[in-house]
């Protein structure tokens, strides 16, 4: 722009030689008014440049300042991020932890629960080996160490009904060999026939195997000689298990008559399943009132 009004300067100075004073004077005096047009938009210009630059930097600055925050807030973000990385971090091997203790504790309460099942399965088998091999020579020790009262046993006492209505006084389709024997002989002696085994005899065979205070009986679930003509079987209790049978008090009520219930018998009896089939291993008289 200087170079410009330079030029303009020599053109017009040429000019000027060729003119008058008066010329000269509206000449200079029109160079001077062009100059200060010149310099004044030459000012403008400079101004406008001036205030462009100001606006322009003023632009620059507030984006470098949008950027600025911007990346502060990133930093924070970043920060943030990188502190709650930190805490999951230390959480997750706190629950990695945590899981391996609860591994470790379900490891040992499963390690634990195996042998209390086992040691409940030893308990179930030991009462019934513990009270496999009791003599039944005594039945007042007997009903203190009956297990399992709660059982069912309903096919037992079916099988015990039918037998006690038919009345036999031993059968070895119903009656183990030796309680037959047993039985046998008792009622033998009961009856007191010439030749019947005597008390003595009876006692030395049979004393360490069954009760022979109990062994008062002449017939299993009757009374008499002459038969009964009615018979009921008014209750069936189950007592329990023991040495590998179930034991049932028995109460049956009849008479010789038609309609006589007048007597009472009280009969224990050991019942044993084998192969499907029941049978009589023991048998006590109670009471015949």
């Amino acid at each position: 722009m200087k170079k410009a009004i330079f030029i303009f300067f020599l053109l017009q100075t040429g000019l000027i030689y060729g003119q008058s004073k008066k010329e000269q004077i509206e000449t200079l005096k029109m160079r001077t008014d062009s100059l200060t047009n010149l310099l004044a938009n030459e000012r403008e210009m400079n101004v406008a440049r001036v205030q462009e630059h100001i606006y322009i930097k003023g632009l620059a600055q507030n984006q470098i300042d949008s950027l600025r925050t911007d990346l502060k807030k990133i930093n924070n973000i970043y920060d943030k991020m990188e502190l709650e990385n930190t805490r999951l971090k230390i959480d997750l091997n706190l629950n990695l932890t945590e899981i391996n203790k609860l591994k470790n504790q379900l490891i040992n309460k499963t390690d634990s629960l195996i042998i209390i099942s086992n040691e409940l399965k030893q308990i179930k088998v030991k009462p019934q080996n513990a009270f496999s091999n009791i003599p039944e020579n005594n039945f007042d020790i007997l009903i203190t160490k009956f297990i399992n009262q709660e059982k069912n046993t309903t096919e037992y006492k079916n099988w015990i009904a039918n037998i006690v209505l038919k009345d036999f006084d031993g059968d070895s389709t119903y009656v183990t060999k030796k309680c037959l024997a047993y039985i046998n002989d008792v009622i033998d002696n009961a009856w007191g026939y010439d030749g019947s085994i005597d008390d003595k005899t009876l006692n030395k065979k049979w004393a360490t195997q069954y009760d022979l205070k109990y062994s008062n009986f002449g017939h299993l679930f009757e009374t008499g000689n002459g038969g009964w003509g009615t018979k009921k079987l008014t209750k069936i209790e189950f007592l329990g298990e023991l040495n590998n049978g179930n034991w049932f008090k028995l109460t049956i009520k009849g008479g010789s008559g038609s309609n006589d219930t007048s007597t009472t018998l009280v009969r224990i009896i050991k019942v044993i399943k084998k192969e499907e089939a029941f049978y009589l291993d023991n048998f006590l008289s109670l009471s015949e009132q």
